[in-house]
Protein backbone atom coordinates (compact mmCIF):
# COMPACT_ATOMS: atom_id res chain seq x y z
CA UNK A 1 0.00 0.00 0.00
CA UNK A 2 3.34 2.59 1.03
CA UNK A 3 4.86 1.68 -2.20
CA UNK A 4 1.91 2.39 -4.13
CA UNK A 5 1.63 5.79 -2.46
CA UNK A 6 5.03 6.57 -3.10
CA UNK A 7 5.23 6.04 -6.66
CA UNK A 8 2.35 7.89 -7.08
CA UNK A 9 3.90 10.73 -4.94
CA UNK A 10 6.98 10.57 -7.42
CA UNK A 11 5.23 10.46 -10.74
CA UNK A 12 4.12 13.66 -9.88
CA UNK A 13 6.51 16.78 -12.57
CA UNK A 14 7.14 18.89 -10.15
CA UNK A 15 8.76 16.04 -7.52
CA UNK A 16 12.81 16.59 -7.35
CA UNK A 17 12.75 13.47 -4.87
CA UNK A 18 14.46 10.09 -6.25
CA UNK A 19 13.55 6.64 -4.70
CA UNK A 20 11.21 5.55 -7.77
CA UNK A 21 12.99 1.81 -7.76
CA UNK A 22 12.79 1.95 -4.00
CA UNK A 23 8.94 2.51 -4.34
CA UNK A 24 8.48 -0.15 -7.48
CA UNK A 25 10.54 -3.41 -4.99
CA UNK A 26 7.93 -1.89 -1.91
CA UNK A 27 5.00 -2.74 -4.28
CA UNK A 28 6.72 -5.76 -5.58
CA UNK A 29 7.73 -7.22 -2.03
CA UNK A 30 4.57 -6.09 -0.41
CA UNK A 31 2.51 -8.39 -3.29
CA UNK A 32 4.66 -11.20 -2.96
CA UNK A 33 4.03 -10.94 0.93
CA UNK A 34 0.75 -10.61 0.96
CA UNK A 35 0.30 -13.67 -1.92
CA UNK A 36 2.85 -15.79 0.54
CA UNK A 37 0.62 -15.57 3.73
CA UNK A 38 -2.60 -15.91 1.97
CA UNK A 39 -1.28 -19.27 0.49
CA UNK A 40 -0.21 -19.73 4.14
CA UNK A 41 -3.35 -19.21 5.40
CA UNK A 42 -5.41 -21.82 2.95
CA UNK A 43 -2.91 -24.47 3.62
CA UNK A 44 -3.26 -24.10 7.09
CA UNK A 45 -6.92 -23.81 6.74
CA UNK A 46 -6.96 -27.15 4.60
CA UNK A 47 -5.16 -29.08 6.95
CA UNK A 48 -6.82 -28.02 9.63
CA UNK A 49 -10.03 -28.84 8.63
CA UNK A 50 -8.96 -31.86 7.21
CA UNK A 51 -7.86 -32.88 11.04
CA UNK A 52 -10.92 -32.37 11.96
CA UNK A 53 -13.23 -34.52 9.58
CA UNK A 54 -11.00 -37.40 9.60
CA UNK A 55 -10.65 -37.70 13.75
CA UNK A 56 -13.73 -39.49 14.82
CA UNK A 57 -15.18 -37.55 17.64
CA UNK A 58 -16.03 -39.54 20.97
Amino acid sequence: MLGIIATRQLSFSSNTEGGRGLARWAVIVGALGTTLQAAFFITWLTLFITLLTSHPTG
